[in-house]
């Protein structure tokens, strides 16, 4: 890397230098001026100084870009290693399974409380089937279970739904159609490393 000071002189006015810089990271910007600097008279030692400053400000900032392009391959490594590992991204659309008939007000908080964590913890839609009317019937229900199912791209099963017949039938449903399952100990995990060791 080369860096040099040239003194000009402007008529009617203070003399300045300017700063040239050529080759090391900088070699696209061949000889160019990065910087001027403005004083009646420069000596020789001063603009000696100078040049030596700049140098080793440049040196380091070269030193700092190649340490830079060796952990960025890593940096990325370890992007797509977390967004691989992510449950669900931003354009998923979330289905909850899982059991409601003979539980405690039909399993509400445990329905409830997982769609507001996947929300807002992924930015995702879920589709929360304690959100129905209460008067339909069990096959109404169950259709309603399928319609919905039929718009998402992941499912997410709570425990207990092995005992519960339509979380099994949807269950069936995701098997049939490629829809990924995802058990609730999988999302807790995710959770977890958030809030800390819980489950609802």
């Amino acid at each position: 890397m080369k860096i040099w000071i040239e003194k000009r002189e402007k008529k009617g006015s203070k003399g300045y230098a300017e700063i040239f810089i050529d080759g090391g990271i900088f070699d696209y910007i061949n000889a160019t001026c990065i910087g001027r600097l403005y004083q009646k008279h420069l000596k020789t030692e001063e603009i000696e100084a100078i040049c030596d400053t700049v140098g080793d400000a440049l040196k380091n900032f070269e030193n700092e870009i190649k340490i830079f392009q060796k952990i960025q391959p890593n940096i990325k490594n370890n992007e797509n290693t977390e967004s691989e590992t992510r449950l669900f991204n931003e354009d998923d659309i979330v289905y909850l399974a899982g059991p409601m008939s003979g539980k405690p007000w039909l399993n509400y908080l445990k329905f409830f409380g997982y769609a507001g964590i996947i929300r807002k913890m992924f930015g995702c839609t879920v589709i929360n089937p304690a959100n129905r009317r209460n008067d339909l019937t069990e096959r109404l229900y169950e259709l309603q279970g399928y319609a919905d199912l039929s718009h998402c791209t992941k499912a997410v099963f709570m425990n207990g739904y092995r005992l519960s017949t339509g979380a099994m039938l949807e269950l069936s449903y995701c098997q049939k159609h490629g829809i990924p399952v995802i058990e609730q100990a999988d999302l807790d995990r995710a959770i977890n490393k958030d809030f800390g060791d819980a489950e609802l």
